[in-house]
């Protein structure tokens, strides 16, 4: 496996694709730290740096699905056009090793991804505040909850772009799943809300669904209380999906076609 990913990392590398994905992820972590800062100029009682600060890392949540998306696509769609991808499998290389390599390389670029998006918006808080920032607990809880979700959504991604036979399907399931998701647990809170709902087993069926939502725990409410229970609350769902979505990959993957 460890020649897949070297592999994978120089495909990457020689990717222009890539470092326009990296430079606009900067771009876009400094627009959204720069909206943030002057939309609160705006209004009468101006938040705290460290509160805007954090806001604007909560909110690359739902950018994080988009960004790994594009990663994982540019990993196995192009090279299963190419014909890559059928010859690794065709001279025998393992194809457990093949789908895992695509989760790991996935899940470390969006790691750097990630790492950009709070060393900008870190950096520009710092300047624009005078250093004043989230405490250091509350900004290791919040990397820890991107962290561990991402691990869920590199096997999930990686499973969409290798495991379906038409890349059309794969590439509208990939950005119809991100797009979904991040609204979901909004939607589930209003109907549990219902006085309709109450006591019955469809409000447990929606509190169970939305207990097991990535952006559940990935954009708690701008505050450190609330970042610290996402960080426990998220723990197992998180490691749980993942366990499933890398096994169900697998399995997946093992069982394609290649004419």
């Amino acid at each position: 496996m460890t020649d897949q990913i070297k592999a994978d990392f120089l495909r990457i590398r020689k990717s222009k694709l890539m470092y326009v994905i990296l430079i606009g992820q900067f771009l876009i972590s400094l627009f959204m730290i720069r909206n943030q800062i002057s939309n609160n100029e705006h209004y009468e009682t101006m938040a705290p740096g460290d509160v805007v600060c954090l806001s604007a890392l909560i909110s690359y949540g739902t950018l994080l699905g988009y960004m790994m998306g594009l990663v994982s696509l540019k990993l196995a769609i192009l090279e299963k056009r190419d014909g890559l991808l059928r010859n690794k499998v065709m001279t025998g290389t393992s194809r457990v090793s093949i789908f895992l390599s695509k989760v790991i390389v996935n899940y470390i670029i969006s790691a750097v991804l990630f790492a950009i998006h709070m060393g900008t918006v870190i950096t520009v808080s710092a300047i624009e505040y005078k250093g004043l920032l989230p405490g250091f607990g509350t900004l290791m809880e919040y990397a820890g909850i991107c962290l561990l979700w991402m691990i869920f959504f590199s096997a999930m991604m990686a499973m969409l772009a290798l495991c379906l036979t038409s890349d059309v399907i794969s590439t509208v399931l990939t950005f119809l799943v991100v797009s979904v998701l991040p609204t979901l647990p909004g939607s589930l809170d209003a109907r549990m809300e219902m006085p309709k709902y109450y006591g019955t087993f469809i409000f447990k069926v929606f509190k169970f669904i939305k207990s097991i939502i990535p952006y559940t725990y990935m954009i708690p409410e701008k505050d450190p209380g609330s970042v610290a229970e996402a960080f426990r609350g998220g723990i197992i769902p998180a490691l749980a999906l993942a366990v499933i979505f890398i096994t169900l990959g697998c399995l997946s993957f093992r069982r394609k076609e290649f004419n």
